[in-house]
């Protein structure tokens, strides 16, 4: 029996297009690897704002510290809900963020969080 499944949601689809469309040129767009998997069909299809979003493994820091360096200073990260789940279970799959990461990352200053659909959130770090 499996513990999680990478199936995505509606919400899901509708934060990488958002986010394909919104964030500006240039900057780091870090995910989980299947909100980066899907991106490929899009961009597949030819839409070109899809490719930086685009990626078939986990892009996302390991840890809180890596969020507040200056290298990720200007990038941006979307946050699933499913991410959330599983690392705060510690089911070994990824351990960054849990829900206690996500509540430090709200309280800081210099980290916006520019999207919330209920269960994808997009942060200006």
């Amino acid at each position: 029996m499996a513990l999680f499944t990478y199936q995505n949601t509606g919400e899901q689809y509708a934060a990488v297009d958002w986010s394909a469309k919104q964030l500006p040129a240039g900057p780091l767009v870090l995910s989980n690897s299947y909100l980066g998997r899907y991106a490929y069909y899009p961009l597949h299809s030819g839409d070109l704002a899809y490719s930086r979003l685009f990626h078939s493994r986990d892009s996302l820091p390991e840890n809180l510290a890596r969020v507040l360096s200056p290298q990720m200073h200007g990038n941006y990260m979307l946050i699933d809900k499913e991410s959330v789940e599983v690392a705060t279970a510690d089911l070994r799959a990824w351990s960054f963020p849990n829900v206690r990461d996500i509540e430090e990352l709200q309280l800081l200053p210099d980290i916006s969080r520019i999207y919330d659909n209920g269960e994808v959130q997009v942060y200006l770090l």
